[in-house]
C-alpha cells in the first residue's frame, strides 16, 4: 500500500456524539500533522488557550466562527482559513444561529490524542467546564498535550 488516506463525507473516527471526527491521525502522516472535522453548535465557545508544541489551523466549511487571537477579534465566515502559531493565545466560537463546521489541522500531529482522552473523561461524568470536565482534571489533561488555558 502506498500510504495514502481517503476519508469521505462522514468518515473518520467519531468522537462523542459524532459532531467531531478525526479525519487523519498523526500516525497516518508520519507524525507531521493531524486533521479533525468539528461541528460547533450555536453558542459553543472554546476559551482562550495556548499550544506549546503545535501550530493550529482551521478552514471554515459551514457557518461562521469568531476567533480571538492574541487579543484581536477575527470574523471567519465560510471559506476562511486561519492559522495560529504555537505560543499565541487564541479562542474561538460560534456566535451565529446555525451550526458551524470547520476542518482543524494540527502540525505536528498528536493533538488528536487530547480530544480522544477528553471525550473518554467526559463520558465518565464529572461536569464542570466547557468540555464537561472538572476544571483541574481538564487542565492536567491539557498540560500533558502541551496546552494551557488562559484566564480572562
Amino acid at each position: 500500500m502506498s500510504g495514502f488516506v481517503v476519508r469521505r463525507t462522514g468518515e473518520g473516527d467519531a468522537l462523542g456524539n459524532g459532531r467531531n471526527l478525526i479525519k487523519l491521525r498523526s500516525e497516518d502522516a508520519n507524525g507531521s500533522f493531524a486533521v479533525l472535522e468539528n461541528t460547533l453548535a450555536p453558542g459553543r465557545n472554546i476559551p482562550s488557550h495556548v499550544h506549546g508544541q503545535e501550530e493550529e489551523a482551521w478552514y471554515v466549511v459551514e457557518g461562521e466562527l469568531t476567533f480571538v487571537i492574541d487579543g484581536e477579534t477575527v470574523a471567519a465566515p465560510v471559506g476562511t482559513f486561519v492559522m495560529v502559531p504555537r505560543g499565541i493565545a487564541h479562542g474561538f466560537g460560534n456566535r451565529g444561529s446555525v451550526p458551524a463546521k470547520v476542518l482543524e489541522l494540527f502540525a505536528p500531529g498528536g493533538m488528536e490524542g487530547y480530544f480522544v482522552e477528553r471525550e473518554q473523561l467526559a463520558q465518565q461524568g464529572g461536569g464542570g467546564d466547557f468540555a464537561g470536565l472538572d476544571p483541574q482534571v481538564h487542565a492536567a489533561l491539557a498540560a500533558r498535550f502541551h496546552m494551557r488555558f488562559v484566564d480572562g
